[in-house]
């Protein structure tokens, strides 16, 4: 197992070989901790930990290795175990490859989404945190706001969307099997709680009623027999996201966008529809 993190504090090494060997179960003896420029270092040890001065705001970067032999926790666990030992923020990547797929672990237990500036050619390089979802006091200057990104690119189960473009099989088809998926990803974040941090931005969802229009067109433009199949699996996810909202005559997405529902074909039920609790009102900073 292999942890990569950021310390924002000062370096405390002897501090760090206390709080891994106390994560691991080992002695501090088992915990080699060596610049990453070092050439002599006790490369038996199950735990090694390379380390490269950083700056702006972050001090160092932490490369740390735990052998085979070793019980890992998982990256969350360790990064929020450093954080309350050595009593300084620890960053370090999300799941997602986005700039804004970072976690801030902070002493008290919290656990942030942050958004990295990347790092500049210096030496040693410049590391900036550009955003935090909630406040961090050892990051003043990263702005405060949430950060969407993940959303976008957290990808969502559409069993039946898949199974009618096999069933289909005709390029042609291709947006309407698309556009079949998304809205049925749309109701995949309804049922399960709007992952992957349990909000979804208005305009978002105001999105994924657009998409549900431009399926409209799809199926009424496709071919009678693919028009059947497509008009089959609609109706059951349709079905669905009946059941996971209610009618509020578009009222709320209006509050929360004006003007984005209000102009909504008579026949184009789903504007008037919205989940309860609104998901955009659990957004970050709200």
């Amino acid at each position: 197992m292999t942890y990569n993190v950021l310390i924002v504090g000062e370096p405390d090494h002897a501090g760090l070989a206390a709080a891994l060997a106390d994560l691991t179960g080992l002695p501090p003896a088992a915990v080699d901790i060596a610049d990453e420029d070092a050439e002599e270092r006790d490369w038996a040890a199950p735990v090694l930990v390379t380390t490269a001065a950083r700056t702006g705001d972050v001090r160092e970067a932490l490369d740390i290795y735990l052998a085979e032999s070793v019980t890992a926790p998982s990256e969350r666990e360790a990064a929020a175990w450093l954080a309350r030992a050595l009593r300084t923020p620890v960053i370090y990547p999300a799941e997602e490859d986005l700039p804004s797929a970072f976690w801030v672990a902070t002493p008290t237990g919290n656990r942030i989404r942050a958004r990295l500036d990347g790092e500049d050619g210096g030496e040693p390089p410049v590391v900036r945190v550009g955003a935090v979802e909630y406040p961090v006091a050892e990051l003043p200057g990263a702005s405060v706001r949430p950060l969407p990104d993940v959303i976008r690119t957290h990808v969502m189960p559409s069993p039946v969307a898949d199974r009618v473009g096999e069933q289909l099989g005709d390029e042609r088809l291709w947006h309407a099997v698309n556009r079949l998926a998304a809205w049925e990803a749309l109701v995949a974040r309804l049922e399960l709680g709007w992952p992957p941090d349990g909000w979804y931005p208005a305009d978002f969802y105001r999105g994924d009623l657009e998409t549900r229009d431009r399926l409209a067109v799809s199926v009424a433009e496709a071919p009678p027999d693919a028009r059947a199949v497509l008009s089959a699996a609609l109706s059951g996810i349709d079905d669905a996201f009946r059941r996971l909202t209610h009618d509020d005559g578009g009222a709320a997405l209006a509050a929360a966008l004006p003007g984005d529902a209000a102009d909504a074909p008579p026949d184009h039920w789903w504007w008037r529809h919205v989940p309860r609790p609104l998901p955009w009102d659990r957004q970050p900073g709200r």
